[in-house]
């Protein structure tokens, strides 16, 4: 372009020290003016829709631009482009504008912490001002590219998710914008309905949406939980509970975290900010989370490329075994110092609410000795003795019901640690 006119509006959005919103303006109000004024005609003054667009993603690309000079911009150009174009751009806006982003967060670090227990945190919502970045302007003037997905069936949360340098408060203007503008994105990628997503997007604005991969948005943000990405992970993962509570979060982080330990941080985060207990937590299907850890642990024991996951799936059952299944219950009974009753208290002894134990649906799904069955039978070693009130069973009966590749062993396993069990099915 090189009329008076547009050369200076396409240098000022990509310069380094952007103009203040009312120079953009101006300059655009005077190339409005001219085609107004009859000089549209000459080729140029008049600013074709692929000029627009260049100009456009020239602003989107600049990492000082802010949000009110782009939303000038949609404005005035009244662009009408195809969703994927500008679900393009803001992918790319997520990694142009990355180094920016985490200095940022770098600077604002110190605000980081433990929230104060009542449901509000303050770990960084400042992290990167939602009107300073030019995503927010996009996604308020197209909100139908939230429900656009690529090749891969991501959604633009997916990505935002998965990206440590992207701020809290802009997840939270996403959420917010697909609830608010009803936007319908499918059901799961995969054309089923999985335990972690209840095929009503509408109700939780695409954080559980699944991929062709049947991962969700909430899945990557439990996974970017490590040492360095920590804080700023479990914020994220506070503000998508904060905005759906419904969510079922450490459903989700089963198989998400990198690590255990990672797991066990989440928990305790949740537990400080928002009294999350174990006995409330169900999934889409009203799953318990320990039954659905057991399950992600019933996997081949002698496959050697599953060893990892193994040991990754004992890890987390080991963790949810020692945890108090209510926190305020649990408080209240151990205050005398009562060891005994605070160790009734923790979840190898919760029955739910068909009575069970974890130790039945371990021994019914076919958890292998070795792959967490032999943990929880430590934790509550009494419940061997315990008949299930759904099937009438006693814990090897189940194990033997089970018939897995590993019965046999659990069986064994099973008596050895308790032959009273065969006196108690002789007393029936």
């Amino acid at each position: 372009a090189n009329c008076s006119v547009t050369k200076p509006l396409y240098v000022a959005v990509r310069h380094e020290h952007v103009p203040p919103v009312d120079i953009i303006t101006s300059l655009v109000s005077s190339h409005q003016r001219q085609q107004h004024q009859g000089r549209s005609h000459n080729s140029t003054a008049k600013l074709s829709e692929s000029e627009k667009l260049d100009i456009l993603t020239e602003a989107c690309y600049n990492s000082n631009m802010k949000s009110n000079i782009i939303m000038v911009l949609l404005e005035a150009f009244d662009l009408k482009p195809s969703m994927e174009f500008v679900y393009r751009l803001i992918k790319d806006i997520f990694s142009f504008r990355r180094e920016a982003i985490e200095d940022d967060h770098e600077e604002r670090g110190h605000q980081l912490g433990n929230g104060n227990g009542n449901g509000n945190s303050n770990l960084g919502y400042e992290a990167m001002s939602t009107g300073g970045c030019p995503v927010n302007a996009l996604i308020q003037y197209y909100p139908n590219v939230l429900s656009t997905r690529d090749k891969s069936g991501n959604i633009l949360l997916h990505h935002a998710c998965n990206r440590g340098n992207i701020a809290v408060q802009l997840i939270a203007t996403m959420i917010d914008t697909s609830i608010r503008n009803n936007l319908h994105i499918g059901d799961c990628a995969n054309d089923h309905i999985g335990d972690n997503c209840d095929g009503n997007i509408n109700a939780h604005g695409g954080i559980m949406t699944t991929n062709r991969h049947n991962r969700t948005p909430l899945q990557n943000l439990c996974r970017s939980i490590d040492k360095k990405n920590n804080h700023m992970a479990l914020e994220k993962i506070l503000c998508c509970y904060q905005k759906c509570p419904n969510i079922p979060i450490l459903h989700s982080a089963l198989t998400s975290v990198s690590q255990p330990k990672y797991f066990k941080v989440l928990i305790e985060f949740l537990e400080n900010n928002v009294g999350v207990t174990y006995k409330h937590i169900r999934d889409f299907r009203n799953k318990g989370l320990l039954e659905a850890a057991i399950g992600n642990a019933c996997i081949d024991v002698n496959n050697s490329k599953q060893k990892q996951q193994l040991q990754h799936a004992r890890g987390i059952i080991q963790i949810l075994l020692h945890w108090s299944y209510d926190v305020l219950e649990t408080s209240t009974k151990c205050n005398d110092g009562d060891a005994e009753m605070c160790e009734v208290m923790k979840v190898s002894h919760y029955r739910d609410e068909k009575k069970r134990l974890p130790i039945h649906y371990a021994c019914e799904l076919g958890l292998s000795f070795h792959g967490g069955l032999e943990d929880i039978v430590k934790s509550n070693s009494s419940a061997l003795e315990d008949t299930d009130e759904v099937t009438g069973l006693l814990p090897f009966m189940l194990a033997a019901a089970a018939f897995t590749s590993a019965h046999t062993c659990v069986i064994y396993q099973l008596l050895r640690r308790n032959p009273n069990q065969i006196q108690t099915l002789r007393q029936r």
